[in-house]
């Protein structure tokens, strides 16, 4: 089956705006590429376009394009990952907290558990449970050190008055 030439060339171009960051001249491109030729690569298109509407915080567009995308995924934990986050950004916290259930529990790469459970920490946090945060930051950095993560940790010490954890914590977070 030989695809579209126009479809294709909306595809490529969607590609190359992605990559330098064009995102919305990406977007543009990647929806003619998907309106002209519906067997192009859905992975490929569906991905892109959600990245896409997470980068304009346009969460329930975001959502709908990786529920679409979740038949094709061969990587189902990445998009349980996003989905989390993005439940997350809507404040629909037991949605989130089935998402990013998915991904703790599952055998994944060490970076989804880690921006899992950095996220759990988050939602802790927005909660009230500094110490329940401080529990799920400290486990994510289990998984690998993260600027971000240290930072968190150090300015929840501040808060809890555990100066010389947070200057520990910090200092990791200036080292990065």
């Amino acid at each position: 089956i030989e695809l579209d030439p126009q479809a294709s060339y909306y595809l490529q171009q969607g590609k190359w705006f992605f990559d330098y960051q064009y995102f919305k001249d990406a977007k543009i491109s990647f929806s003619k590429a998907r309106e002209k030729d519906k067997r192009l690569q859905p992975k490929e298109i569906l991905g892109s376009l959600a990245q896409i509407e997470m980068c304009f915080c346009n969460w329930q567009e975001a959502r709908k394009l990786y529920q679409e995308l979740l038949p094709f995924s061969a990587n189902k934990i990445y998009i349980y990952l996003q989905l989390g986050k993005i439940a997350y950004e809507l404040k629909e916290d037991e949605e989130f907290l089935e998402y990013f259930k998915r991904v703790i529990e599952a055998s994944c790469a060490p970076e989804y558990k880690r921006e899992a459970l950095y996220y759990r920490g988050e939602l802790a946090c927005r909660q009230g449970d500094l110490t329940l945060a401080i529990k799920f930051w400290s486990k994510s950095l289990s998984y690998g050190s993260s600027p971000k993560i240290h930072k968190k940790l150090g300015n929840a010490y501040v808060k809890q008055k555990q100066f010389g954890k947070a200057l520990v914590q910090l200092k990791k977070a200036k080292e990065k």
